[in-house]
């Protein structure tokens, strides 16, 4: 199990933050640890800056 939490005291953003938690979920990958290291992995762009945008 994962959890990422955000607290601020900026309650009235509390929307942007939800988005910028979501964009990070986005870029979190897990992998078999079990699992080739030289087979190349999917490469993942990050949309945490399209959220700060």
């Amino acid at each position: 199990m994962l959890v990422l939490d955000l607290t601020s005291a900026a309650t009235h953003h509390a929307d942007a933050y939800t988005e910028i938690i979501e964009a990070v979920t986005h870029t979190v990958s897990f992998s078999d640890p079990s699992s080739d290291p030289a087979l190349p992995s999917e490469a993942r762009t990050s949309r945490i800056l399209e959220v700060l945008l």
